[in-house]
């Protein structure tokens, strides 16, 4: 007989291991998708040091219409 959950779901070990290697599957890429967004950012920052900041109102005056908000 499988252990009854207080909500009411039997716990199967089974399931518990391959849903626990699901998430640190999923843990692991999200940590390397972020490390990867990291080197983006830091390129981005990298590139635009020497330009001039432009106030947002200055932006969406110069975007196309269909990009405006």
């Amino acid at each position: 007989m499988q252990p009854l959950l207080p909500n009411g779901v039997t716990y199967n070990a089974n399931t518990h291991k391959d849903r626990l290697g699901k998430l640190q599957e999923h843990l692991c890429m999200l940590s390397v998708l972020f490390r990867k967004l990291r080197l983006v950012f830091d390129k981005c920052n990298e590139n635009c040091t020497g330009l001039d900041p432009i106030p947002p109102e200055v932006r969406l005056m110069s975007a196309p219409l269909f990009y405006r908000i």
